[in-house]
């Protein structure tokens, strides 16, 4: 198995699946494969085969994740800080309790209330 051209990982018959590991969020990867016979005869590499990573579960650990508004995130020191697609904002006026001001800049009015800290690991 071939993860952006170099070699990550290989099987034995008769498995035909293989789980790749340690990959980045929000990641663009090409995979191919090379056949190996009996014989030890290594095929040629396959056609590349395009995979794009989710932006993960593992989020910012304990942080409440952003889900519209919250009025309690702007004065509750727990959720002072909240994570939203994979980011990590914390909360600067009031105005973070408003629905229309989306974390990441996504909505009407922008961030207005959320400035953004960095990326959750």
């Amino acid at each position: 198995m071939y993860r952006n051209g170099s070699k990550v990982g290989s099987t034995t018959a008769p498995t035909t699946s293989y789980t790749d590991s340690g990959l980045a969020a929000n990641t663009s990867y090409s995979y191919t494969v090379a056949a190996k016979d009996g014989a030890g005869n290594i095929s040629a590499l396959s056609s590349v085969l395009a995979a794009v990573t989710t932006a993960g579960a593992t989020g910012c650990p304990g942080l409440t994740e952003w889900a519209g508004a919250q009025p309690n995130s702007c004065w509750s020191p727990s959720l002072g800080y909240i994570q939203y697609k994979g980011k990590k904002y914390q909360a600067k006026d009031a105005f973070c309790m408003q629905g229309y001001c989306v974390p990441d800049a996504s909505g009407t009015y922008g961030a207005c209330g959320w400035t953004l800290v960095g990326a959750c690991q």
